[in-house]
């Protein structure tokens, strides 16, 4: 009995690691997003100051809530990403001694497994989520930069604050309607969906 019991925790213990792995590299993969994305602000904060004169103190100021708002998300996510990994190597740990001291019979053990079964699952799916709205906010920042870059000299300050204030506007309706895209403005719905996929499935390469 502790033989398969011991199995059961090998295979818990395997998915944990497996799904960490998965969530820390696709984290890593936002964060080259990122890098490429300031690369892009600072070629429209050139731009704006060649074309309309745009003050690069005013353009950062107006950049400044976004960016602190992406800073605290990718905080949240590492900090929640860590806690999950940390409490589950924990649960592992508790579960081996418990079975070593024989403190747990086979029918209770099925019980409790599949009780952290379903807890692990919904906090993926938390933590899931988290990764998917961060990656739509950096869409949504990413395809407004592209049109205003394709504007080239043509590039107006009115298109800057319009942008600004999509993302802001979109940024506080998302705590009730996560997901939903302001496709009258950016039309990303189908591009942000398929990004997202082709980052998951980078992680998985």
């Amino acid at each position: 009995m502790v033989n398969s019991i011991e199995t059961v925790i090998d295979s818990y213990e395997a998915r944990v690691k497996t799904v960490g792995a998965l969530m820390k590299k696709t984290v890593e993969v936002l964060k080259r997003f990122d890098l490429e994305q300031e690369e892009k602000v600072v070629e429209l904060r050139d731009l704006l100051a060649k074309a309309e004169s745009l003050r690069r103190k005013d353009f950062d100021n107006s950049m400044a809530k976004i960016w602190a708002r992406r800073r605290e998300k990718e905080e949240k996510v590492s900090h929640t990403l860590d806690g999950f990994l940390k409490e589950q190597e924990e649960l592992v740990a508790w579960l081996r001694k418990v079975i070593a001291d024989g403190h747990i019979g086979l029918e209770e053990f099925k019980l409790l497994s599949q009780n952290i079964l379903t807890r692990q699952k919904e906090a993926e799916g938390e933590l899931s989520r988290m990764l998917r709205e961060l990656h739509l906010e950096q869409e949504e920042l990413g395809t407004g930069l592209k049109r205003l870059l394709q504007k080239g000299k043509g590039v107006r300050i009115k298109d800057f604050k319009a942008m600004i204030k999509a993302i802001q506007l979109r940024q506080e309706g998302r705590r009730d309607e996560v997901g939903r895209m302001l496709d009258e403005l950016w039309g990303v719905d189908e591009e942000v969906a398929t990004q997202w996929h082709k980052v998951m499935s980078s992680t998985r390469a």
